[in-house]
């Protein structure tokens, strides 16, 4: 399939899938929907480590690559969760709905806007495809009123993305390991770009990036928070 026409239907599912859980945000079950979303979350994720297996590309759960597939192998575990632990977690997903929306279209695992390849192989496309989920499932909990986009919370998910990479580049410290591209000692990046030439440098340009994601995040979903409160209080204007 053409990258461009992929993009195309994959915008498409997921502006009309936001239009429904708007239009149907006072109906819908949260505990539900919340399994909904753990589930088609796992399914899909799996799927695309399924697709890269038959490809040949498989080597390993790609859960401590970055960000995203983190953020995919966490979202089904939020269903065990105690309650305080889930709603920081649910805050930074929240939160990085723009920057999984971005991912979606051009992913950084494959980079094929720099290769000039416009054929969208099943790995690229089950890739692009959990960016979607995760950014839907984002939105969702903001329009189901599960996180309201405010300062406190955007607080807890810069803490929740911070304490992550934190203790990842701890480890690979500890283990001289590159989860997310961090190896203090050598090969370190942000997405594979070296953009400093060094590591102290590298790494608060990604502390920096992810408050600069999650801002735009609570920038998005205050938008939506608004019009979904515009939205009800018309009704109950009407109805009354």
């Amino acid at each position: 399939m053409n990258m461009i026409v992929m993009a195309i239907l994959l915008v498409a599912v997921y502006f009309t899938s936001l239009l429904a859980i708007i239009v149907f945000r006072n109906k819908i079950n949260t505990k539900i929907g919340n399994i909904f979303f753990a589930v088609l979350d796992a399914l899909v994720f799996l799927a695309f480590h399924y697709s890269r297996y038959l490809s040949g590309s498989f080597n390993n759960f790609l859960t401590l690559d970055n960000i995203s597939p983190f953020t995919f192998t966490v979202i089904p575990f939020t269903l065990l969760m105690h309650d305080k632990a889930k709603d920081w977690y649910f805050c930074a997903i929240a939160f990085l709905t723009v920057g999984m929306f971005g991912a979606m279209l051009v992913s950084p695992n494959y980079a094929y806007l720099f290769y000039y390849r416009m054929d969208a192989t099943l790995n690229y496309t089950l890739d692009a495809l959990c960016h979607l989920v995760c950014s839907l499932f984002g939105a969702y909990l903001v329009i189901t009123r599960q996180v309201r986009p405010t300062l406190k919370n955007f607080g807890k998910s810069v803490i929740v993305m911070h304490a992550i990479l934190t203790t990842i580049v701890i480890l690979n410290a500890l283990f001289h390991t590159r989860f997310f591209g961090m190896n203090p000692y050598e090969n370190y990046s942000i997405y594979m770009f070296d953009f400093f030439g060094n590591f102290p440098a590298t790494l608060i340009a990604f502390y920096l990036a992810i408050v600069v994601v999650l801002f735009l995040g609570l920038g998005l979903t205050w938008i939506l928070s608004t019009i979904t409160d515009k939205i009800d209080n018309y009704e109950e204007e009407k109805a009354s």
